[in-house]
């Protein structure tokens, strides 16, 4: 029975052999497959930080256009409103001319008026 024994074990060490060297193989395969994923892992974590490293400056850049435009918008109302008040001024003049001159001429008016009434008066 030992004899049988050992034999039947002896016909099973080319199978443990198989075994052992596929079990080899496997570790291998993952250890291969662990290091590729922590590679790809930091890879992604390389990306991500480049990514979000693009959007900060992508959004820099649209507040710095932002304010830039801003300052063009307020430049131009201001010119506007430089413009309008030169222009309200200048009316403002011309008025303020023409009711002085009609003021005047109503003025000479009405004292020509009382300069004939008297004349009459007195004549």
């Amino acid at each position: 029975a030992v004899a049988s024994a050992a034999a039947g074990a002896a016909s099973q060490i080319p199978r443990i052999r198989e075994l052992e060297k596929q079990r080899k193989e496997l570790e291998s395969e993952l250890e291969n497959a662990y290091t590729a994923l922590s590679s790809s892992k930091q890879e992604l974590s390389v990306k991500i930080t480049e990514l979000e490293d693009s959007i900060f400056e992508m959004d820099r850049e649209f507040e710095g256009q932002t304010s830039r435009m801003k300052r063009k918008y307020d430049d131009s109302l201001r010119k506007e409103l430089d413009a309008l008040s030169v222009k309200l001024k200048q009316e403002y003049q011309v008025k303020t001319t023409e009711l002085e001159q009609q003021f005047q001429k109503d003025t000479e008016l009405k004292l020509d008026v009382q300069e004939g009434n008297l004349r009459q008066q007195f004549l």
